[in-house]
């Protein structure tokens, strides 16, 4: 059975970045392709030919409900359809920090105007969407990583299981599937020497779970986590995503982030990202 994944998203939140990723997995990667032609093209990567055993499409947010109708049509195909999104502030810099301009600015609408419309077709679609990566707050290479670890070795159906971390301060992530409030452990940030360390230190991850109260937290919340994820198992979900968050993304839910990640890895392939604590961020030419 070949395995077809629809590219899509709004404007600005990193497709082409995305699509790299794919090309980097080997897959088959397919873009700007006329909508009358969806038919075509998809009964061509459902004809055995091995150059096609993976692909990727893709296709505009307005265009992306006809591919997906188009490829669920050929019954050999194992179709997945992944979203990349973003805030409206955080395109808005993209798009000032580089002056290129949103497709849909050529049809004279403001460059507000345009983000918005694109926000509206993708909150509409976003049932049909099985993989959703908000990437307001990720950089070029944690969004290349969600890729590989969702999609790589993907044929083995076992979950993979994320963990982000992030600061409240800053905002939730979109695209978690459960949310972890660990504001109630001791804050790293009023000790004056660790302050300018992150949980990646050991000795901020010593100061957050040397009391009980931290480590009964770690035990309850795994424990959580365990029972929840025994469901998602039975549905054969093929990733789930979990939210850290503390006050701003430093300490307290870096170094929980890290700690569950590590427990799970026993037994699931694990990923961790840590939101607040990046460099390099998408610009508004990633399309």
């Amino acid at each position: 059975m070949a395995e077809v994944v629809i590219l899509t998203g709004m404007s600005g939140a990193g497709k082409s970045t995305a699509l790299f990723a794919f090309e980097e997995m080997q897959y088959y990667c397919i873009e700007n392709v006329p909508s009358p032609l969806f038919d075509q093209l998809f009964a061509l990567i459902n004809s055995g030919d091995v150059r096609f055993s993976k692909a990727v499409v893709a296709v505009n947010l307005n265009e992306a409900l006809e591919a997906i109708v188009s490829a669920k049509r050929h019954a050999g195909l194992q179709v997945s359809v992944v979203g990349l999104t973003a805030t409206l502030d955080s395109l808005l810099s993209r798009y000032k920090l580089t002056r290129h301009a949103h497709p849909l600015q050529t049809k004279g609408t403001t460059l507000v105007r345009a983000i918005k419309e694109e926000a509206d077709l993708f909150n509409k679609g976003h049932g049909l969407i099985d993989v959703v990566i908000d990437t307001t707050n990720l950089s070029v290479a944690q969004l290349r990583s969600k890729i590989f670890t969702t999609f790589l070795e993907k044929a083995s159906d076992s979950l993979t299981l994320s963990f982000v971390s992030f600061g409240f301060k800053n905002g939730v992530p979109a695209d978690v599937d459960l949310i972890i409030d660990t504001r109630i452990l001791p804050n790293p940030f009023w000790v004056p020497e660790l302050r300018d360390l992150t949980g990646h230190d050991p000795r901020v991850a010593k100061y957050v779970f040397e009391h009980e109260a931290g480590r009964e937290f770690l035990q309850e919340i795994e424990k959580y986590i365990r029972y929840y994820l025994s469901y998602f198992i039975k549905e054969s979900r093929p990733f789930y995503t979990i939210g850290i968050g503390c006050t701003g993304g430093q300490h307290r839910s870096v170094a929980v982030a890290e700690y569950l990640a590590r427990r799970f890895k026993q037994d699931l392939k694990t990923m961790v990202i840590h939101r607040d604590i990046i460099t390099d961020k998408f610009e508004a030419n990633e399309s």
